[in-house]
């Protein structure tokens, strides 16, 4: 009896137990893994070079590779500078240049940016002055070759000094000298523009008398393609005198006129040879026929017999052959009362 009395609070004690570790082991199952920390993320983060963050992070750094290099400031500035001779007209400010230049690589070699920088930009400051300087001189060439100054006077004087202020404060203050060039630049340009300006009006006359010389013998009928070749050249001409750009226009007028003229020339020429002939066979005509009544006279022809009879000649002006193909006409828009209507259009355009 007692045996059974223990069997009975053994099996008391272990059920609980028993519970207790299944109900453990359940909840273990239950509970999620821990996710894995994606080791490969941290390894490629210190994989990168600390040197390009550096480069990323450090603005100055970053505007000094604007400078340098072939493609930098330094490199196409100067190169811009030689382009347009100022090695062979300013060799001694090339060479003072190229030492700010000198000086500014040292920096960056040395790792002073700041001082790199201000020295580049010294370098890039004193190209662009010479580059200034060379297209002064050649406007100033033109200029002179033309006699634009004569439209102009004050601007081209003013342009003169500031051209001599350059040169004098090119080796003093870059600054100052830069200024001084950009001014006078902009003074010959004006002056430059002036003056084709008003050869550009010239020309335009002088292209329109022409144009009417070839409208007077009818050139489009005989000449069309080299007609309206210099109709296309003179309205070339108009549309840059609207935008302004008169040294274009007045080239293009220009062109237009001596084209004109060629046509006028070459087709006269034509034309006059073409009335000689018919005026040699009217001529040779008329002393066949003169001979024929006369022996008409001396010994009548029979009633239907051939010969010559009396009328009016009909031969065809081989200068002015007959054509279906359109003319082109000038641009005259906005041009100050003038009747200068393209007088071929009207008369064969509207066929």
């Amino acid at each position: 009896m007692k045996k059974n009395y223990k069997l009975i609070i053994l099996m008391f004690v272990l059920v609980p137990i028993l519970f207790a570790s299944c109900a453990s082991k359940q909840k273990a199952k239950d509970i999620p893994p821990e996710p894995k920390v994606e080791e490969a993320k941290t390894t490629d983060v210190e994989k990168k070079d600390p040197k390009q963050e550096a480069v990323k992070q450090d603005p100055l750094l970053a505007e000094l590779k604007l400078f340098q290099g072939e493609n930098g400031k330094v490199n196409k500035a100067r190169k811009k500078a030689v382009e347009l001779g100022a090695d062979e007209a300013y060799p001694d400010f090339l060479n003072a240049a190229d030492d700010v230049k000198q000086t500014a690589d040292t920096a960056a070699e040395t790792g002073n940016l700041k001082e790199a920088i201000a020295k580049y930009d010294e370098a890039v400051i004193k190209y662009e002055t010479l580059s200034n300087l060379m297209s002064s001189a050649a406007l100033r060439t033109e200029i002179e070759a033309n006699g634009f100054a004569a439209y102009s006077p004050s601007d081209y004087a003013d342009a003169e000094r500031f051209s001599i202020n350059t040169i004098d404060h090119y080796p003093l203050d870059y600054k100052m000298a830069k200024e001084s060039s950009e001014d006078a630049l902009k003074l010959y340009k004006k002056v430059a523009n002036k003056g084709y300006f008003e050869f550009a009006k010239t020309a335009k006359d002088t292209a329109k008398e022409c144009k009417d010389d070839c409208d007077s013998i009818k050139v489009a009928r005989s000449r069309k393609e080299e007609y309206n070749n210099a109709v296309r050249t003179y309205n070339r001409g108009k549309s840059a005198a609207d935008m302004a750009d008169y040294r274009e226009a007045y080239m293009a007028y220009d062109e237009a006129a001596k084209l004109f003229a060629k046509l006028y020339v070459e087709v006269s020429l034509k034309r006059a040879e073409a009335e000689r002939a018919m005026a040699e066979a009217a001529k040779r005509q008329q002393e066949s026929s003169d001979l024929a009544l006369e022996a008409d006279k001396e010994a009548p022809l029979t009633q239907g017999g051939e010969g010559f009879t009396e009328g009016d000649l009909d031969l065809q002006d081989l200068s002015t052959p007959q054509t279906e193909a359109p003319v082109e006409n000038i641009n005259t828009q906005d041009d100050e009362s003038e009747n200068t209507d393209n007088n071929q259009t009207t008369a064969e355009g509207g066929k």
